[in-house]
């Protein structure tokens, strides 16, 4: 679900208290989904987290790392027709054009 919240880590936060909403360029209105600023101390702990990841990640084999990517691309897939949504109304391009052809490793 696109909640317009910053992922810190493993959970969604929304501490800041300045806002952004992206254009539908097609209909020339404001979208509905509002996109919270992070904080500088949402920053600072999402690249503390980010720094200590990597501690354990750059060990990790080359198919695990694969595993781990396909599992993100995966849960993007997911959002299906939400995602199509937000493409079409923030890029005003039709439906049509968004890229659907994805390969299985």
């Amino acid at each position: 679900m696109i909640t317009g919240k910053n992922y810190i880590g493993n959970k969604l936060s929304a501490l800041g208290t300045i806002s952004h909403k992206t254009i539908n360029p097609k209909l020339n209105i404001e979208n509905t989904t509002e996109f919270i600023e992070a904080t500088f101390e949402e920053i600072e702990e999402a690249a503390q987290l980010a720094s200590e990841a990597f501690k354990v990640f750059r060990k990790v084999s080359g198919v695990q790392k694969a595993a781990f990517l396909n599992a993100i691309a995966n849960e993007i897939l997911a959002l299906d027709q939400e995602l199509i949504n937000a493409y079409t109304t923030e890029s005003g391009l039709p439906e049509g054009r968004v890229l659907v052809n994805v390969e299985e490793p």
